[in-house]
């Protein structure tokens, strides 16, 4: 809501967005568990169509953001972004 009262984000339905923005990461998601790591027979219908899955985490949120009414350039630039640090967490395991 604080993105669409700022008119960062240009949703005439903010329930239709709220749909549409989970939707797409559903099934992002779903595709990813499907043909993320799998090889072989499984990963054909992809192959076949033509469909890329890299970077499907980046395409994902660039979609998602389109969806929120940002133009595809700042959709993409914002999704290529490193993601910020988590406080208190460490990557060193």
């Amino acid at each position: 809501n604080q993105g669409i009262a700022l008119q960062r984000f240009t949703l005439r339905d903010p329930l239709l967005g709220f749909i549409a923005a989970g939707g797409t990461v559903m099934a992002a998601i779903a595709a990813e568990l499907e043909y993320g790591q799998a090889a072989g027979a499984s990963d054909a219908p992809r192959r076949i169509l033509g469909l890329d899955g890299e970077r499907l985490p980046e395409r994902t949120a660039a979609a998602v953001l389109q969806i929120l009414g940002l133009g595809r350039r700042e959709a993409e630039d914002i999704a290529c972004r490193p993601l910020p640090a988590v406080a208190g967490h460490s990557d060193a395991n």
